[in-house]
């Protein structure tokens, strides 16, 4: 089973390695598909995630178009074999457990 995750991003650089972090502790419910958009951050956002070089986070970069349109490129990029897509915000966590327990 595959769950995509969309995640918009602007200048959550303070937040977002935690965030995929908390991500990727679900990889036991599900193979996981996280799809990035930085929405024109300016605090280094984007570099943060391409550190991370992480197989399960594809990022795609764009100028600043706001959340709405930023959520519809996720959602146009996620992967054609996804069984399941879900949200989570860049400053958000995702509890241990929540993605076994919602599937």
């Amino acid at each position: 089973m595959k769950v995509s995750i969309m995640m918009a991003a602007r200048n959550a650089a303070p937040y977002i390695a935690d965030a995929i972090g908390s991500l990727l502790r679900q990889r036991d419910a599900a193979a996981l598909d996280i799809v990035v958009v930085n929405d024109g951050s300016t605090d280094g956002t984007g570099d943060l995630v391409r550190s991370l070089a992480l197989a399960d986070v594809r990022l795609i970069d764009q100028p600043p178009r706001g959340v709405t349109p930023t959520r519809n490129v996720a959602l146009s990029a996620i992967a054609p074999d996804a069984d399941f897509v879900t949200v989570l915000d860049a400053d958000d966590l995702m509890p241990l457990g929540r993605l076994a327990r919602d599937l």
